[in-house]
């Protein structure tokens, strides 16, 4: 939420790669609904499923006119999806684990090389605390 904020985005979402299971898994907490909601994409769909392949990363002004783009998830939530910075997150190792993406730059406005140039620099240290916590989750699941 708070990278959301700094870069003018309405919304930011995070999908961790399974790669067991070819998918890519979030929850999102702020949408129309009380509960969060589960997202579970295939991992060969969608502009964050073709991220998590290439580690390409993808500013789109146009999300509908993307063909990447899916809307099942704005049909799922209500929201529409106008346009996207969708960024890979690596781990030690340079492997994708994760995709963050940020929806619907404010004001109408598409997002800038800047803001791209902005989220990069976040995305870097995010991609290895992600790896430190799951390295800790596991750590403690195993040890219970």
């Amino acid at each position: 939420e708070k990278i959301a904020e700094l870069l003018q985005a309405d919304r930011a979402t995070l999908f961790i790669v399974d790669r067991v299971n070819q998918k890519l898994h979030s929850k999102v907490a702020l949408h129309a609904g009380d509960e969060p909601l589960d997202i579970s994409l295939p991992l060969d769909q969608g502009v964050a499923g073709h991220v998590a392949r290439t580690g390409e990363t993808l500013n789109i002004p146009d999300a509908a006119a993307n063909p990447l783009f899916n809307p099942e998830v704005d049909r799922r939530t209500g929201y529409q999806t106008k346009s996207i910075l969708c960024m890979p997150l690596y781990n030690r190792s340079n492997e994708v684990i994760a995709v963050a993406q940020l929806l619907n730059r404010k004001g109408d406005q598409i997002f800038t090389k800047g803001e791209q140039d902005q989220f990069a620099e976040f995305a870097r240290p995010l991609g290895i605390i992600l790896e430190s916590c799951a390295h800790l989750q596991s750590h403690l699941t195993t040890s219970e």
